[in-house]
């Protein structure tokens, strides 16, 4: 189709589906599509590098609001780079207090199977 893509082949070329371009352009992370004379969605090139990147910014635990954040800094002109990389330092020590509380619980389950191992059979000790 002449003046964009359809919406089938933007999921293609984006390595997503079409119902998720449906979904981030509702929640305001993509334009709203052109329609063509058909009422088909047409999508500009950009789009498909725009959906690369929220599936990537998705990958590393940035939340849709946060992406949100970031491609609205990036059309207003700036380089969101220095929010982002706050943005990822904030999640890197989130994930270690996550990782060190499973850690924890871990831990703490294998002590209690080790007192279990150790009862008279019938008997828990949890």
């Amino acid at each position: 189709m002449e003046g964009g893509l359809r919406i089938g082949e933007l999921a293609r070329r984006a390595g997503v589906t079409a119902k998720a371009i449906r979904f981030y352009e509702r929640k305001g992370l993509l334009p709203a599509a052109r329609r063509a004379p058909n009422s088909y969605r047409l999508y500009g090139e950009d789009t498909a590098d725009t959906l690369r990147f929220i599936k990537q910014g998705t990958g590393l635990g940035l939340t849709l609001a946060e992406l949100k954040d970031i491609l609205v800094i990036r059309q207003g002109g700036r380089p969101p780079c220095t929010h982002v990389h706050q943005l990822l330092r904030d999640k890197a020590a989130e994930l270690d207090l996550k990782l060190r509380d499973l850690v924890d619980v871990r831990e703490r389950i294998r002590r209690s199977l080790a007192a279990w191992d150790r009862q008279p059979r019938g008997r828990t000790p949890v």
